[in-house]
Protein backbone atom coordinates (compact mmCIF):
# COMPACT_ATOMS: atom_id res chain seq x y z
CA UNK A 1 0.00 0.00 0.00
CA UNK A 2 0.65 3.52 -0.63
CA UNK A 3 0.99 6.19 2.32
CA UNK A 4 0.28 9.67 1.79
CA UNK A 5 3.22 11.72 3.63
CA UNK A 6 2.90 14.87 2.33
CA UNK A 7 1.09 16.95 0.01
CA UNK A 8 1.75 20.24 -1.94
CA UNK A 9 -1.75 21.15 -2.96
CA UNK A 10 -4.24 23.03 -1.19
CA UNK A 11 -7.59 23.48 -1.56
CA UNK A 12 -9.14 20.05 -1.77
CA UNK A 13 -6.81 18.26 -4.17
CA UNK A 14 -3.91 15.79 -3.19
CA UNK A 15 -1.40 17.13 -6.07
CA UNK A 16 1.34 17.91 -6.02
CA UNK A 17 2.07 15.04 -2.89
CA UNK A 18 4.70 12.84 -2.30
CA UNK A 19 3.23 9.37 -1.86
CA UNK A 20 5.47 6.31 -0.51
CA UNK A 21 5.26 3.02 -0.10
CA UNK A 22 5.09 1.71 3.78
CA UNK A 23 7.72 -0.44 3.55
CA UNK A 24 10.52 2.40 1.95
CA UNK A 25 8.86 4.62 5.17
CA UNK A 26 9.35 2.11 7.79
CA UNK A 27 12.52 0.80 6.33
CA UNK A 28 14.40 4.17 4.80
CA UNK A 29 12.94 6.94 7.04
CA UNK A 30 16.11 8.92 6.41
CA UNK A 31 15.99 8.84 2.38
CA UNK A 32 11.76 9.63 2.93
CA UNK A 33 13.29 12.89 5.28
CA UNK A 34 15.71 13.94 2.25
CA UNK A 35 12.76 13.66 -0.06
CA UNK A 36 10.06 15.88 1.99
CA UNK A 37 13.10 18.55 2.74
CA UNK A 38 13.32 18.68 -0.67
CA UNK A 39 9.92 18.92 -1.29
CA UNK A 40 9.20 21.70 0.84
CA UNK A 41 12.59 23.21 -0.46
CA UNK A 42 10.88 22.94 -4.15
CA UNK A 43 7.66 24.46 -2.62
CA UNK A 44 9.31 27.47 -1.44
CA UNK A 45 11.54 28.29 -4.35
CA UNK A 46 8.13 28.18 -6.47
CA UNK A 47 6.67 30.83 -3.71
CA UNK A 48 10.08 32.99 -3.60
CA UNK A 49 10.92 33.14 -7.16
CA UNK A 50 8.34 33.95 -9.64
CA UNK A 51 10.52 35.02 -12.58
CA UNK A 52 12.68 31.91 -12.27
CA UNK A 53 9.22 29.48 -11.55
CA UNK A 54 8.07 30.92 -14.89
CA UNK A 55 11.32 30.81 -16.59
CA UNK A 56 10.82 27.05 -15.60
CA UNK A 57 7.51 26.68 -17.03
CA UNK A 58 8.09 28.50 -20.44
CA UNK A 59 10.70 25.97 -21.24
CA UNK A 60 9.21 22.81 -19.77
CA UNK A 61 5.99 23.28 -21.20
CA UNK A 62 7.49 25.01 -24.37
CA UNK A 63 4.77 28.49 -23.71
CA UNK A 64 5.95 32.00 -24.66
CA UNK A 65 6.90 33.99 -21.23
CA UNK A 66 3.22 35.78 -20.94
CA UNK A 67 1.05 32.52 -21.19
CA UNK A 68 4.21 30.83 -18.19
CA UNK A 69 3.60 33.85 -16.18
CA UNK A 70 -0.19 33.22 -16.00
CA UNK A 71 0.50 30.00 -15.93
CA UNK A 72 2.28 30.69 -12.75
CA UNK A 73 -0.10 32.86 -11.09
CA UNK A 74 -2.76 30.83 -11.87
CA UNK A 75 -1.43 28.07 -10.15
CA UNK A 76 0.43 29.77 -7.53
CA UNK A 77 -2.34 29.75 -4.96
CA UNK A 78 -2.97 25.78 -5.53
CA UNK A 79 0.76 24.92 -3.37
CA UNK A 80 0.83 24.66 -0.09
CA UNK A 81 4.41 26.90 1.38
CA UNK A 82 5.57 23.94 3.82
CA UNK A 83 4.23 19.98 1.93
CA UNK A 84 0.99 20.41 4.41
CA UNK A 85 -2.86 19.96 3.39
CA UNK A 86 -5.58 20.86 5.80
CA UNK A 87 -7.38 17.53 7.01
CA UNK A 88 -10.74 18.39 5.45
CA UNK A 89 -9.40 18.74 2.11
CA UNK A 90 -7.29 15.50 1.84
CA UNK A 91 -10.92 13.68 3.44
CA UNK A 92 -12.39 15.70 0.71
CA UNK A 93 -10.20 14.19 -1.91
CA UNK A 94 -9.96 10.41 -0.41
CA UNK A 95 -13.92 10.94 -0.83
CA UNK A 96 -13.75 11.56 -4.53
CA UNK A 97 -11.39 9.11 -5.20
CA UNK A 98 -13.64 6.36 -3.18
CA UNK A 99 -16.43 7.48 -5.07
CA UNK A 100 -14.45 7.59 -8.71
CA UNK A 101 -13.19 3.68 -8.15
CA UNK A 102 -16.93 2.86 -7.10
CA UNK A 103 -15.46 1.28 -3.71
CA UNK A 104 -17.88 0.17 -1.36
CA UNK A 105 -16.52 1.52 1.99
CA UNK A 106 -14.50 4.68 2.73
CA UNK A 107 -10.89 4.01 3.33
CA UNK A 108 -10.08 5.42 7.00
CA UNK A 109 -7.35 8.38 6.53
CA UNK A 110 -5.34 6.14 8.96
CA UNK A 111 -4.68 3.98 6.42
CA UNK A 112 -3.59 6.14 3.42
CA UNK A 113 -2.03 8.92 5.34
CA UNK A 114 1.33 9.10 7.81
CA UNK A 115 2.39 12.82 8.26
CA UNK A 116 4.94 11.78 11.18
CA UNK A 117 8.08 12.34 8.99
CA UNK A 118 6.93 15.58 7.32
CA UNK A 119 6.20 16.72 10.91
CA UNK A 120 9.97 16.06 11.73
CA UNK A 121 11.33 18.08 9.02
CA UNK A 122 9.16 20.64 9.46
CA UNK A 123 9.76 21.29 12.92
CA UNK A 124 13.34 21.09 11.99
CA UNK A 125 13.50 23.70 9.71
Amino acid sequence: MKVLIAGGGTGGHLFPAVALGEEMIRERPDLVKRILTATIKSLKFIQQRPAESAQFITKEWSVDAASADDLYKSMLPAFSKDGDMDEKGIRDALKRETERMALKEETPLSRVLDLRLLREVQQNK
